[in-house]
Parts: structure tokens; C-alpha cells; sequence
């Protein structure tokens, strides 16, 4: 079962990031950027959900990521990406929904 990782502050500037840790100890997705408020942060993650199956594709290295994003005052915006590449689109579709079930969860 994944988990959403603590949610902390990360860095000497103040930002916020999170991530989601399968349990094998791997992190699977993450954030896709540094928040400046753990209240922006929050709203990132209450997103992810909005996002429907998310996005996915392959990468230069022929990988399959996907990403979750959500239309924002009318922008494409980016609130969880993938972590990794995975060899096959049914890996990264698990990825996804593992990522989706533990902010849900959280």
C-alpha cells in the first residue's frame, strides 16, 4: 500500500513539496514543483483527483510518465508527475492510480 509521504518543509527557501512512497519504499510520483505555502501545496494535491485518469506518455528515453493536470484559469497545469519512467503503459497506469488512491487517502 502507498502512502503520501510527511509533508514538510524541504528546503532553506521555505517551499513545500510532497511525494508518494509505494511500499517497497520507492517513490512513485511527486509534486512537479516546490509550493511556497503548505496551503498552496494542499491545493495541489486536492486537485490530482480532478485530473480523471491523468495523462500519459512516452518520454525521449522511450519510457512511459504520466501526469495529472488539471485546467487552472485557464492554463494546463501540472499538480503530480510521475517519479520515474516505466517500461510499459500498464506499469504507469498503476503508478497513477496509486498516486490518486493515497491523496485521497491522505
Amino acid at each position: 500500500m502507498a502512502k503520501i509521504a510527511e509533508v514538510k518543509e524541504i528546503d532553506k527557501k521555505g517551499k513545500w513539496r510532497w511525494t508518494v512512497v509505494s511500499s517497497n519504499g520507492r517513490t512513485i510520483s511527486r509534486s512537479p514543483k516546490y509550493y511556497d505555502s503548505k496551503e498552496e501545496l494542499n491545493v495541489s494535491l486536492n486537485r490530482i483527483n480532478e485530473a480523471h485518469k491523468g495523462e500519459f506518455y512516452e518520454d525521449n528515453c522511450g519510457d512511459w510518465r504520466w501526469r495529472a493536470v488539471v485546467v487552472v484559469d485557464g492554463k494546463n497545469v501540472n499538480h503530480a508527475i510521475s517519479s520515474q519512467g516505466y517500461a510499459n503503459l500498464s506499469d504507469c497506469e498503476r503508478c497513477a492510480e496509486i498516486t490518486r488512491t493515497a491523496v485521497a487517502n491522505r
